[in-house]
């Protein structure tokens, strides 16, 4: 008997067809959907409250529906009631609108999720390193959208080297006429040779992102100080315990030039970031600051001479603010990114993102270009997904 994941699998890989899909040339811009609506949109996100990177996805997907005059509804995995009180218009549990790809929604939801144009944000998520059927349910929820004469758009992708091959098939099951958007050109691509389909490019959206300071934060000193931001995914990822990432990162944050802060990036109880941020701190000397919010998390950026990180959406949101930046590389979604930003910054490979020298090397580099007032391009989001 199938699972229910094995059931919204299955739905998804039956749009592909046994033939393959026809060739459409390797165009980059997207094909075309539906002309979008005006007014209000869906943009299904792929996690919840918490999530710092996540709320960087919300809140410069926001900025950018404002730029479009258009409204956006924001469905997350869960409530989060507590976005409501942050400016955003809407917010809803995104299980409704998977349950309107499944055809197992009331007529009064299946029209309130229906009636919009759709956008999903794909981010790190389809290449199969989280479940399958999270990325099956979205392919859906995208041909429902579109069959119904919406427009329906994947966002914000990035892709790796060796995605999963359920992965693509999920993805070949995507209707002609919904946009496939990367925010990086290695991403875009990857996803050019394995769709062959064509792929729009737009950077991380997640920069478009405003500071906003929480009046909690004290640095740790009057002069320059650097920011060190850890992920908890670390220790599974590259197969370590807990006690050998935190000394090996405890080694990488004493041979910073300036006083640190440890930033956690993801202020939920799992994975763990702020547990592991405090652990950093209590064995390194390093300060600690738990962000109110992704806001206040990019204001302690901002105002940082230098930004480590081990989490993408910290690293953007340092760049974005002209902070020179040194990535550590996860999920092959940072060199991509970095290239957004030029000389500002550098990323560690994964064999690297331990090692205190290859760390301290990056971290000269970086420290080499004087500081300046930096904004994002006006160009980079002129034709964009919303």
């Amino acid at each position: 008997m199938r699972t229910r994941s094995g059931e919204v699998i299955d739905r998804a890989l039956a749009l592909v067809s046994p033939a393959g899909r026809p060739g459409r040339g390797r165009r980059r811009g997207p094909a075309r959907s539906a002309a979008p609506a005006e007014g209000r949109v869906n943009v299904l996100m792929p996690a919840g409250e918490g999530s710092l990177g996540d709320e960087a996805l919300i809140f410069g997907t926001s900025e950018l529906a404002a730029r479009a005059r258009r409204t956006a509804s924001f469905w997350l995995l869960g409530a989060a009631p507590s976005l409501l009180d942050r400016g955003l218009d809407e917010v809803r549990d995104s299980h409704t609108i998977v349950r309107m790809a499944l055809s197992r929604l009331n007529a009064h939801g299946r029209s309130r999720a229906q009636g919009a144009d759709l956008i999903v944000v794909g981010a790190d998520t389809i290449s199969g390193d989280y479940e399958h059927r999270f990325l099956a349910a979205r392919v859906e929820a995208l041909n429902h959208a579109s069959a119904a004469g919406r427009s329906a758009k994947l966002v914000n992708c990035s892709e790796t080297r060796a995605p999963s091959t359920l992965s693509v098939r999920l993805l070949g099951g995507l209707r002609d006429d919904v946009e496939v958007w990367a925010r990086d050109r290695d991403s875009q691509e990857r996803l050019l040779a394995l769709l062959d389909r064509p792929v729009a490019l737009a950077p991380d959206v997640g920069c478009l992102v405003t500071p906003r300071g929480s009046g909690r934060f004290r640095p740790p000193s009057d002069g320059p100080f650097a920011v060190f931001v850890p992920n908890a995914h670390f220790s599974a990822h590259l197969g370590l315990d807990e006690g050998e990432l935190i000394g090996a990162w405890r080694d990488v944050i004493r041979a910073l030039p300036m006083p640190v802060v440890v930033l956690p990036h993801d202020v939920r109880g799992f994975p763990g970031d702020v547990d592991l941020a405090r652990r950093l701190t209590a064995v390194s000397g390093a300060a600690l600051h738990v962000p109110t919010d992704v806001h206040d998390a990019k204001d302690v950026l901002a105002r940082a001479s230098l930004v480590v990180s081990a989490r993408m959406h910290a690293c953007v949101g340092a760049l974005s603010s002209g902070t020179p930046t040194v990535g550590l590389e996860y999920l092959e979604k940072f060199r991509g990114q970095f290239a957004w930003y030029g000389e500002l910054g550098r990323t560690v490979p994964e064999r690297a993102v331990c090692d205190p020298d290859e760390i301290g090397q990056a971290v000269s580099e970086v420290l080499q270009h004087d500081r300046e007032r930096w904004t994002v391009p006006s160009d980079w989001f002129a034709e964009s997904w919303l």
